[in-house]
């Protein structure tokens, strides 16, 4: 069974999306396109309506009114963006993929993308019972950690650690369900189909080595999205400056850190494999994918 390297492939992570950024941004040009030409038409149709934070619910029927139809249209858009490029930039990742869409535009909805919004969704329905649970953990071990302070005028070391190891054990409990499940997301955009028992067998012994490893990646991604939001309530031109960028890296990130996950602990499928289940898609003829393992 192999194990993943948790150091090596956090370091992977960041060279690779450094290295491949344009690579990555003409793969999906035209969902990016969307994404932005959203971005700018919120900040124009600002213009002419209240100041941000300021009668919200007149801005908010401004906005509407006006321009009803057209931002449906580009939320609608903008929605399907998010597994558009994020299915493209597993098969760049982990088969070399550079080319997708109508015209290498990267736009393209098809079984993939569909399958990609559905494991989302079964990840997450998976995870309310692990999130339950833990949420309960977490509750009791901050309650110790509560009455440790308030009700006892000297409290104990004793309760102060149960507390504490109650409430981080919980987090972790939830976290290596929440690691190992992720990876069926890659799984589905190489054209796999959705089989949370299959990724929970192939990442048996790496749960808390997939943990580890997405505190280590999600902390920088962390501070970029700090700083999004921060300028994000500057301006709203900011927030197109600003925003725009770190959404799209912390989406490379992400989807980057998933894919060298999916690599390191199950493998790659044969070339033809991959094109049978994607049916779209020109794979380079460096990229030569090892089997997947038994």
């Amino acid at each position: 069974m192999k194990k993943l390297p948790v150091l090596k492939s956090a370091r992977e992570v960041y060279a690779g999306v450094a290295t491949h950024f344009l690579e990555l941004c003409r793969l999906t040009w035209l969902p990016l396109l969307i994404v932005i030409s959203f971005q700018i038409f919120s900040v124009w149709a600002d213009t002419g309506t209240e100041p941000l934070g300021e009668y919200s619910d007149r801005r908010i029927a401004q906005l509407t009114n006006h321009y009803g139809p057209t931002l449906a249209v580009l939320v609608l858009l903008v929605a399907l963006c998010a597994p558009i490029m994020a299915v493209g930039f597993h098969r760049f990742v982990l088969l070399g993929e550079k080319r997708r869409g109508l015209f290498g535009s990267g736009f393209r909805f098809g079984r993939p993308e569909l399958a990609y919004l559905w494991a989302g969704i079964l990840v997450g329905i998976a995870l309310s019972i692990p999130v339950g649970l833990s949420f309960v953990g977490a509750s009791y071990g901050a309650t110790l950690l509560l009455s440790a302070h308030v009700f006892d005028l000297s409290p104990s070391m004793e309760r102060l650690l149960t507390g504490l190891t109650v409430g981080m054990s919980a987090v972790a409990f939830s976290g290596v369900f929440f690691a190992r499940w992720m990876l069926l997301l890659p799984h589905v955009a190489l054209g796999y189909p959705s089989s949370l028992k299959f990724i929970w067998q192939a990442t048996r012994g790496n749960g808390l080595r997939l943990l580890a490893y997405f505190i280590l990646v999600f902390v920088p991604i962390g501070a970029l999205i700090a700083t999004s939001y921060v300028a994000t309530g500057l301006s709203p031109l900011a927030s197109v400056l600003v925003g725009l960028p770190v959404y799209v890296v912390t989406l490379m990130l992400s989807i980057t850190m998933l894919s060298v996950a999916y690599r390191e602990i199950i493998g790659l499928p044969d070339s033809d494999t991959a094109d049978d289940a994607d049916g779209q898609g020109d794979t380079t003829p460096d990229a030569t994918p090892t089997p997947t393992p038994a």
